[in-house]
């Protein structure tokens, strides 16, 4: 019986997502000939929220039908922004193929669309061929607001796993919400920081990407 791993994607196996959404972000804003721009630091305070949020936070008179529509314009500078700034995480490349080799399946859930993921961020990475399937939950919750990622990631994860069966089924990701989805879903859960935190709800906590093969496998 084989294994499902399933991982976040910005901030787990890849870096440089803070840079590519401040860079399209602000050019959305310019777009619609908006004066606010987001600094650096509104990046990191909002990350992990839909894009929505972000300009319903700076840009407060917006319409929810004005939201989708800078979310769509940010959307559409993927293939400017995304080759510049996304990168490979150290290890992501290396613990996939070792998956891989063991013929487990490797998924990712993340609150980007689909096909954005498949179309820019893997490819940019080298990883289109090691991911089996791919849980994109972002859509009307731009429309609305006040989305809770751990509780969409989890209902994602049990969808994609009703009527299958797995020996360990384990979550690896960078945030908080990840961690929620995790053990909502009945996955065993794994924190990442390279800086070395650690998530005390987490079952383990790593700062390499590498040391979850060793948690998988020995």
């Amino acid at each position: 019986m084989v294994n499902l791993i399933a991982f976040d994607f910005h901030g787990t196996l890849c870096k440089g997502t803070e840079e590519a959404v401040l860079e399209s972000s602000n050019l959305t804003l310019k777009y619609f000939k908006r004066n606010e721009r987001f600094t650096f630091k509104d990046i990191l305070e909002l990350f992990g929220k839909p894009w929505g949020d972000y300009f319903r936070r700076i840009c407060p008179d917006l319409k929810n039908q004005d939201v989708c529509k800078m979310v769509e314009q940010a959307l559409s500078y993927d293939n400017i922004v995304v080759p510049k700034h996304i990168k490979p995480m150290e290890g992501s490349i290396e613990t996939l193929k070792k998956i891989k080799k063991n013929r487990d399946i490797i998924i990712v859930v993340s609150t980007s669309q689909q096909k954005d993921l498949e179309a820019h961020f893997y490819p940019t990475i080298g990883v289109s061929n090691l991911i089996d399937d791919t849980l994109g939950i972002m859509a009307e919750q731009e429309k609305v607001g006040n989305f809770c990622a751990g509780e969409e990631k989890a209902k994602a994860l049990k969808n994609y796993i009703k009527g299958k069966k797995f020996q360990k089924m384990i979550i690896i990701g960078d945030m908080d919400t990840d961690i929620k989805a995790g053990k909502i879903a009945g996955f065993v859960t794994i924190f990442f920081n390279p800086d070395g935190k650690i998530n005390s709800e987490a079952d383990y906590s790593v700062k390499d990407l590498r040391e979850i093969l060793k948690i998988l496998y020995e």
